[in-house]
């Protein structure tokens, strides 16, 4: 009888932990690989790059700053490669939800901003790490990646 109820209850305990070990991994924090991420790495990279080669960020609005990125500046030098479907018909990128990217600046920081509004689309008024939006400087491992160079 006690066996019985051991294996009883080692089942209904599997049951109920199962779901949390086999669902999909959420946005809130996107693996290494992560589309969202990957985005987000190579926009960051491309604005410093080029704020290291003029000085300052690109200026504009998300697609005229997307615009100055690749080539259209003074020195018509490219700072980034995307596919074509990672933007939309008024040329700013978007995330893998296609929602254009917002692009901000801290300057006080000299960090870009990259918002992504995540899976339900919405941009939250207060972003942080508990919601769906992804945010490139709520993302540890891109500043430690970035800041290790």
């Amino acid at each position: 009888m006690k066996k019985a109820l051991l294996v009883f209850a080692f089942l209904v305990f599997a049951v109920l932990m199962l779901p949390g070990i086999i669902r999909a991994p959420n946005e809130n924090a996107p693996g290494e690989g992560s589309e969202v991420r990957q985005l987000a790495r190579a926009l960051d990279t491309a604005l410093r790059e080029y704020r290291k080669e003029f000085g300052s960020f690109p200026t504009g609005s998300a697609s005229e700053i997307l615009s100055a990125l690749r080539g259209k500046n003074s020195k018509e030098q490219n700072f980034i490669e995307l596919p074509e479907t990672a933007t939309n018909e008024l040329g700013e990128v978007l995330d893998p939800w296609g929602t254009p990217f917002q692009i901000t600046f801290d300057e006080t920081r000299k960090l870009p901003k990259i918002h992504s509004a995540g899976p339900n689309q919405k941009f939250e008024k207060k972003p942080s790490k508990h919601n769906d939006d992804y945010c490139s400087w709520l993302d540890v491992t891109l500043i430690d990646s970035l800041t290790a160079h």
